[in-house]
């Protein structure tokens, strides 16, 4: 039953992090360790996330330039499996759910083998919070 109610809190937190509408750009250049969005330069801000839904699956990569032709979009992963016209949505700030266990490092391991981590209760940003001077 544990099992059942940590899913179901997992799913609300994901659920929440989902807009009711997106923003969306076309992909318009690729080369191989990036690509170009046309369309979301008036919606984003650097460091923020654009999601691509390829075949493979999503790929993810943050916004690294801004201009007014579009945004050069630096994927995750070593290279970019999209295509030139493919769909480009805006998915914002990266957030973490660390759980308290959490002691900050990051093994890359197969998702095969890592089975359901513990999720945490707060969402924090990968952003970081402006300084404020005293």
């Amino acid at each position: 039953m544990a099992n059942l109610d940590s899913l179901r809190r997992s799913v609300a937190l994901a659920r929440g992090g989902v807009p009711m509408v997106r923003v969306s750009g076309v992909v318009s250049e690729i080369a191989p360790a990036l690509f170009r969005v046309s369309g979301l330069s008036r919606f984003v801000n650097l460091g923020e996330t654009v999601t691509l839904h390829c075949e493979a699956g999503p790929q993810v990569g943050e916004i690294i330039r801004i201009d007014d032709s579009g945004i050069v979009v630096k994927p995750f992963e070593s290279n970019v499996s999209g295509g030139i016209g493919m769909q480009a949505f805006n998915t914002g700030v990266m957030l973490l759910f660390p759980h308290a266990s959490w002691k900050g490092r990051v093994i890359r391991m197969p998702r095969s083998t890592c089975g359901m981590k513990p999720c945490g209760v707060r969402r924090n940003s990968l952003r970081p919070k402006p300084m404020i001077a005293a």
